[in-house]
């Protein structure tokens, strides 16, 4: 049994027209009941095989689901007396059930789910036999959560946000190793990276769990041999990273209560960990601010949520300076979503978001396709439907006005945020920020100009309503 199985794992793997033999000819059937049988060498190779044909198309996956391979999968996981690339296997099996579009009815994934409440209560990313398959566990938990608010709500009601994100922060913030498990005596640089060479990778990660103190004042004094070891710790959680914070953005981009249970949880404490920790990937960083983005698009709460914290507010305004379109693309999006639910909030961090995002507008070398998104943008809109043309407003402060003048500027933004800010309710925002910004202009405009600027002004003032500038 063994060995058919294996052949049957490595045809599946093969080609696509290879493997959709095996399921026209209905022998999938046959490794789903083989996955009862006793030898665990059996089960597993049987697992591969399924992973294999799932992994073709949503409905080799669908076929399987229908057999009840889910249950029999999860059940092989809980065997006790498996190995750790067994694990692994079964649960990259059981992700490949999960993934595809059309996406799988939730009616399959409840087993699923079930066993992954069951599993992350328990599992421990410090743990190398955890590490081997908690990636494909948290890819599986992305992929059904991708999609509408039942999807979300269905992975909300197994409790996994909260084990997830409790899970994570233990990657982010290690736990200390005890004074009695640390080295009671100095070693040199030198002979301590000789050891390194023989040290089993879980013990330099756990080395690398040490506070910094602790390790320059009684390991070492190397700053490179400590590089090192954070790198592996590093390297242990990167498959974690990318999955979980896809799962995040997934829940935040569903219903008003789904996007505050996940900051209720801790949500923006993880996205703004991983920012801050930095190192990270542009398509990290696109993920990171598209969840933002998601958040900012929603109540106003949520939205002072994230410009209460200048840690995240300088993270955007570093990824709106990027070079890489997929990053600032995201970033920009946070800034302008913000203007339809909270703009007061922005107006307290001007210089780090708003002008970036106006530098980034202004650039001249966007493709047509990129400039037009700018465009849209950059139409700020209030809550209650008054176009803000803020942008414009700012292009002619900063870039239409003489430097000496600056300081004025200032001030009257001032004068615009305490308008703002005064104004309890958020309906009526938006007519204060309107009544700032005709101050504004009309202060700019009375100003010294040179015939060009006033020309440029005028300009402005007959062009489209909502103010772009011609």
């Amino acid at each position: 049994a063994f060995e058919s199985c294996w052949i049957l794992t490595n045809i599946a793997s093969s080609e696509s027209s290879h493997c959709m033999q095996l399921v026209d000819s209905g022998i999938y059937k046959d490794l789903c009941v083989q996955m009862g049988h006793s030898s665990n060498d059996v089960v597993e190779q049987c697992s591969w095989a399924i992973g294999n044909i799932a992994g073709e198309s949503s409905k080799c996956r669908d076929l399987l689901l229908a057999q009840g391979v889910a249950v029999t999968l999860c059940q092989s996981f809980q065997r006790t007396d498996v190995t750790n690339t067994f694990k692994s296997n079964t649960a990259w099996a059981i992700s490949n059930l999960c993934r595809a579009k059309p996406q799988p009815a939730l009616q399959y994934m409840k087993p699923i789910f079930e066993l992954f409440s069951v599993i992350l209560t328990d599992a421990d990313v410090n743990k190398q036999e955890d590490r081997k398959w908690l990636p494909d566990v948290l890819w599986a938990i992305s992929y059904v959560s991708d999609g509408e608010d039942a999807r979300i709500q269905f992975v909300l009601d197994h409790n996994l946000l909260k084990l997830v994100l409790r899970l994570f922060r233990a990657t982010i913030a290690p736990p200390g190793v005890g004074d009695s498990e640390v080295v009671p005596r100095r070693l040199p640089s030198e002979q301590l990276g000789g050891v390194m060479e023989y040290l089993p990778r879980d013990d330099l990660i756990r080395l690398a769990t040490v506070c910094r103190d602790v390790f320059e004042t009684t390991i070492c004094d190397s700053e490179v041999l400590f590089s090192c070891l954070r790198s592996q710790f590093d390297l242990s959680i990167k498959e974690l990273r990318v999955p979980t914070i896809r799962f995040v953005g997934n829940v935040v981009a569903g219903n008003v209560q789904q996007t505050g249970e996940a900051l209720k949880l801790g949500a923006l404490d993880l996205i703004e960990s991983i920012l801050v920790a930095g190192h990270l990937k542009d398509a990290e960083r696109k993920e990171l601010m598209w969840t933002l983005s998601n958040i900012a698009a929603g109540i106003k709460e949520d939205c002072h949520a994230i410009f209460s914290r200048q840690p995240l507010v300088k993270a955007i305004s570093e990824c709106i300076k990027s070079s890489k379109r997929v990053v600032w693309k995201e970033a920009l999006w946070v800034v302008s979503n913000s203007f339809g639910t909270a703009p007061e909030a922005l107006l307290q961090n001007m210089e780090l978001l708003v002008l970036p995002c106006i530098e980034s507008y202004e650039a001249t070398d966007r493709p047509r396709s990129d400039q037009t998104m700018l465009d849209e943008m950059m139409t700020f809109k209030a809550p209650n439907g008054v176009g803000l043309a803020l942008g414009d407003t700012l292009e002619a402060a900063v870039a239409k006005s003489p430097n000496v003048r600056h300081q004025s500027i200032q001030k009257q933004w001032a004068f615009i945020k305490e308008e703002v800010m005064a104004v309890a309710d958020a309906d009526h925002a938006a007519e204060a920020l309107d009544e700032a910004l005709r101050f504004l202009r009309s202060n700019l405009s009375g100003a010294e100009q040179s015939d060009e600027e006033g020309k440029e002004w005028e300009e402005y003032e007959e062009g489209e309503e909502g103010g772009v500038w011609s």
